[in-house]
């Protein structure tokens, strides 16, 4: 294997690695290789190097090397094989759309089950793995149900056949799977988190408190609360200086109960130099129309004129 080989393993190790285990990733990758980088007289500085990681890790491949010796790679440990967010949104749209009508709900608590560990481990949230999947944020309080339950049940051998995830999880490599999750990453999760990094930039949220309400998918992404007053911000990201967004019907009915209270805070111009615009009481100051999305009868308020 050539050292440029090596450096692209040691990258996926360190960037899928689980909250807290980047350093662990990083012994199990001098582990697994020790042997290989010897033989070959390859110097740790330049993996690292092609690794793109900082250079200060180089001790630990070396330290990894040096435990070769003496260890060997559990076969069977699962946790070596974790997924990201962007893999476990994919078993999450999985078993979702293999669920029978009435079961979809049942079938995205039984993902928190099956995946708890995973789940308990990854470095974003379980909303992010929601939006991830495509689907409302609102299944994030289900799949949090079921990560409790994960810890007096397990999902009999069955689950996996009937929600199709072992068809799923052999196709996660595939250029075109990660392309799409890929898109979906740059955008509102970009906004939301260009968002929560700069939210002292916007007047009326100055010096506030930023509280995340993502996970509980009640109809707005955060709440800000200044002095004695609080505002709910929901965030949308739009790629270009101008363009239009949807509201769900969730976040529709949450924005017609606070009114004033409510604020769609855009960030415009993602790909480029991000700026803020914020629209309070977006129900009484913009047009929107109502669509019936798929047959499930789900209900968004989309924007009739382009905003700028």
């Amino acid at each position: 294997m050539r050292i440029q080989e090596l450096g692209n393993i040691l990258k996926n190790k360190y960037d899928n690695a689980l909250k807290g285990e980047k350093v662990t990733q990083i012994y199990l990758f001098a582990i697994s290789h020790a042997k290989e980088i010897q033989e070959n007289n390859y110097r740790i500085s330049e993996i690292v190097r092609y690794s793109n990681i900082s250079q200060s890790f180089k001790t630990e491949v070396s330290k990894g090397i040096k435990l070769a010796k003496y260890v060997e790679i559990e076969k069977n440990n699962s946790l070596l094989n974790a997924k990201n967010f962007i893999e476990l949104g994919q078993i999450l749209k999985s078993m979702y759309e293999n669920a029978a009508e009435k079961e979809m709900t049942t079938a995205v608590r039984l993902f928190g089950i099956k995946y708890a560990l995973e789940i308990n481990n990854c470095e974003h949230s379980i909303a992010t793995i929601t939006i991830a999947a495509g689907l409302s944020k609102n299944y994030a309080v289900e799949i949090s149900k079921g990560v409790n339950l994960a810890k007096y049940v397990k999902c009999k051998s069955t689950v996996g056949k009937e929600f199709n995830t072992h068809k799923v999880i052999n196709n996660m490599d595939k250029p075109i799977i990660k392309s799409r999750f890929k898109k979906l990453q740059e955008t509102g999760l970009k906004a939301e988190t260009y968002f929560i990094n700069n939210y002292n930039d916007i007047d009326i949220f100055k010096n506030g408190k930023l509280q995340d309400a993502r996970l509980f998918g009640d109809g707005y992404d955060f709440q800000i609360d200044v002095d004695s007053k609080f505002y709910l911000a929901e965030v949308k990201g739009i790629k270009e200086n101008k363009g239009k967004f949807r509201l769900t019907e969730n976040e529709y009915q949450k924005a017609l109960e606070h009114k004033n209270d409510y604020i769609v805070t855009l960030v415009l111009n993602l790909d480029k130099i991000p700026r803020f615009l914020q629209v309070e009481n977006p129900i009484k100051n913009l047009k929107f129309k109502e669509r019936q999305i798929n047959a499930k009868m789900i209900k968004e308020y989309h924007l009739i004129d382009s905003i700028s």
